[in-house]
């Protein structure tokens, strides 16, 4: 597998040299001891102004069972409080704040800053849980024909679980149409994977993580579903017109990697009326509502 054309509008690690370089002097030693069967796994987290959610996200990965892990956030130079917080923080790689050209712009800082040669990128206001790296390295050292890791995912509102979903096994089927349920905060990618086929582009702000799994798919990497919770995420107040948006640029996401015009426009359509439902079924809790209108 050859790195994409220079041209393709997508990143590589070598345009995120000097950014690495940076982070580089800021990291704390990699842990001693390592066997050699147990790789180092790398958690980014990118923030801006999270300082309400940050600590719960940072004590979860602290938690975790599986000891050889550095941890390394990207802040968008919060104003906040964020960087207080991160420079109070124990056990953390490493952090830097400063401005930055969207969310995968902070995602590739990190990923090119990682030393590990498993990745994971975990939102900060989601929380792993307590097995999820342990539950990752297990299975890709099981398949090693897998490229990355996904599992199952609870959805949160306020503190309360309204949603689970497991990650899907056959995810295969729909990908090439539109995003499958494969919970993007349980995904732990091979290095190597990165470093052959790039990283997000920068000119999607919604579905670049929708981009990246079906990039990747077209190029032969394939994944395996570890059939366990692996986050809690948090729906926060997500909007109609934001997932709305996001079920556009992905539509454009599919068209770009071959999808017929009239094929992704009828999925675009059918899929444009779910978020309407979904957000309401969620406001009162209905959970029941939300399997219910889960599409196919």
């Amino acid at each position: 597998m050859n790195l994409p054309p220079a041209d393709s509008g997508i990143p590589t690690l070598l345009d995120y040299a000097e950014s690495a370089s940076r982070m580089a002097s800021r990291l704390c030693p990699k842990p001693s001891g390592q066997p050699a069967d147990q790789p180092l796994v790398s958690i980014v987290t990118v923030c801006r102004n999270a300082s309400d959610t940050l600590p719960d996200t940072l004590a979860s990965v602290r938690e975790q069972t599986y000891p050889w892990v550095e941890h390394l956030v990207i802040d968008g130079a919060s104003t906040d409080g964020t960087q207080q917080l991160l420079e109070q923080s124990v056990r953390l790689a490493g952090w830097i704040s400063e401005p930055d050209l969207g969310i995968s712009d902070a995602f590739n800082k990190g990923i090119a800053s990682a030393r590990g040669s498993l990745i994971g990128i975990l939102n900060a206001d989601d929380q792993y849980l307590p097995d999820t790296v342990a539950r990752a390295v297990d299975f890709l050292n099981r398949y090693p024909e897998s490229g990355f890791a996904f599992g199952g995912c609870d959805f949160t509102l306020n503190g309360r679980v309204v949603l689970h979903h497991d990650g899907d096994a056959d995810y295969t089927r729909i990908i090439h149409r539109r995003m499958p349920i494969l919970n993007h905060p349980t995904i732990f990618v091979r290095r190597d994977v990165y470093e052959r086929l790039g990283l997000f582009r920068l000119d999607l702000r919604l579905a670049m993580d929708y981009e990246y799994l079906l990039r990747i798919h077209r190029h032969g990497v394939i994944g395996v579903a570890v059939p366990h919770t692996q986050v809690r995420m948090a729906l926060g107040g997500v909007s109609c017109r934001q997932i709305i948006d996001a079920i556009e640029e992905a539509s454009r996401v599919s068209r770009i990697h071959g999808e017929p015009a009239w094929r992704a426009s009828l999925t675009r359509a059918r899929l444009s009326f779910i978020p309407f439902l979904r957000i309401i079924a969620t406001r009162v809790g209905i959970r029941a509502a939300w399997l219910a209108i889960r599409p196919r």
